[in-house]
């Protein structure tokens, strides 16, 4: 992908992320977070991944079912527009912890490990 101009103000031109991001936003993956902006050296949270995560499943075509979040202890912290992308996740088994923990941010390790309990859910290599 050779963009002539970036669709977040805040991504750098022929940064080692430029393309990955315009990517995810051209396929309906990333959205930003708001403004205009995406906040590339922002730390991701685990809410955050959710909806990521959710949206790359539509981009393949998978079919998501909702869990219900509200045996966690921690369910009402979830922000209102993520609570549907919680509850995907924990159905997918994204999520196995005994917390949601869905503003806490999210290690390189921990969203490699949710990028694999995606792909052993649905079936397919990324």
């Amino acid at each position: 992908m050779d963009n002539e101009k970036n669709i977040f103000a805040d991504v750098e031109k022929n940064s080692w992320y430029e393309n990955a991001v315009n990517w995810g936003f051209e396929n309906k993956i990333v959205s930003g977070v708001g403004d205009g902006s995406f906040a590339p050296m922002n730390n991701l949270t685990r809410e955050q991944l959710c909806v990521m995560l959710y949206n790359y499943t539509l981009h393949i075509g998978e079919k998501t079912e909702l869990s219900d979040i509200s045996s966690f202890a921690d369910a009402e912290m979830v922000s209102d527009w993520a609570k549907t992308y919680i509850g995907i996740a924990c159905n997918y088994q994204i999520i196995t912890d005994t917390e949601l923990l869905p503003l806490k941010s999210v290690t390189r390790a921990e969203a490699a490990s949710m990028l694999v309990r995606l792909n052993d859910m649905i079936g397919k290599d990324f």
